[in-house]
Parts: C-alpha cells; structure tokens; sequence
C-alpha cells in the first residue's frame, strides 16, 4: 500500500495495553522556575570584569609589541600561562608570597629566550613566537609534574591572605 494506512478490517477494539515506568525512574520532573535577583546579576558582572581585566593583560602585551616594537610576539599566551602555572605550583609547594616573584621570572625567562631567538639567532619575530608558545604547552605540563589541572581548592595564596587580613573590615563580605 503506498500511502501506509492501516487496515480497517484488521482492526480490534481492544485498547493498547498502557506501559507504567518502574517507581521513581523515567517519571517528568517539575520545572523549575529560575528567578535572577539584582545580587547574582551583579556577580555575573563583577566575574565577567574580573576575567576580562585578567585577559586584558595579554592583550596589552600584544597590543605593545605590535605597535611599538612593530614586532608581532604571539608566545604572550604562552609566557602569560608559563606564569599562571609556575605561580600556582610554586604556591602549592607552600610560598604564596614567593609564587608572585616566581611566576614573573617565568615569564621573563620564556621572553628572553623569544627575544634571543629574533635578535641573536635571526629568526624572524612572528616565527620566534609560534616556536616557544609551542614549546611552551610542553613546559607547562612538565612544571605541572605531567597533570593538566592543578587542584589548588585547599592551597594557601596570596588571594586567601588577603581575604584573612580583610576579614574584620567592611571589605570582608565583598571578597
């Protein structure tokens, strides 16, 4: 048959039999109604302020190198999670004050060793970049002893130092 109807000879009057799910699975849950009071929306704000700020960082490096140097450095990502990295694993090790300096002298490290391979070894500025961000995924991961997260739930940083001498100020609740 072309159209696909059933049959109406073959048709019974018994009801299709009705199939129960099991109690307590398959069964619709409720929807719930999500409010958004004026507190969450300023948190939303006040994290997307915080990464942006964050990233505008690397942003500014960029920006710098291009501009002034006429130099397109693209390993600032790189450098800039190099530090990040190098911070929370010194931090972890239990120097949260250390971790700031240290995180620094990483970075300046993997731009010396961008600004040796365009100066002294001739390479050219946009390629000295892509080599040591590229090497510098693998750098990450060895200084994060082969993990790719650092669990840092528990760790004492600067941030949480900060927050214990806020504690008793009216800045304790906004941190």
């Amino acid at each position: 048959d072309p159209d696909l109807k059933p049959d109406p000879a073959k048709q019974t009057d018994r009801p299709e039999p009705v199939v129960y799910p099991a109690p307590g699975k398959f069964q619709k849950s409720r929807k719930r109604k999500t409010t958004m009071d004026l507190s969450s929306v300023f948190g939303l704000i006040q994290t997307a302020l915080e990464l942006g700020l964050i990233c505008s960082v690397t942003v500014l490096a960029l920006y710098l190198s291009y501009t002034m140097l006429n130099v397109c450095d693209l390993s600032t990502d790189g450098c800039f999670t190099l530090g990040a990295v190098t911070g929370a694993v010194t931090a972890m090790a239990g120097h949260p004050v250390l971790a700031v300096f240290a995180a620094m002298g990483a970075g300046l490290v993997s731009g010396l060793v961008v600004s040796v391979l365009q100066t002294r070894m001739g390479v050219n500025s946009l390629l000295a970049g892509i080599i040591v961000n590229t090497a510098l995924y693998s750098v990450n991961i060895a200084v994060m002893g082969n993990a790719s997260v650092l669990n840092m739930n528990k760790t004492e940083t600067v941030f949480t130092k900060m927050r214990a001498l806020l504690e008793h100020t009216a800045l304790a609740g906004q941190y």
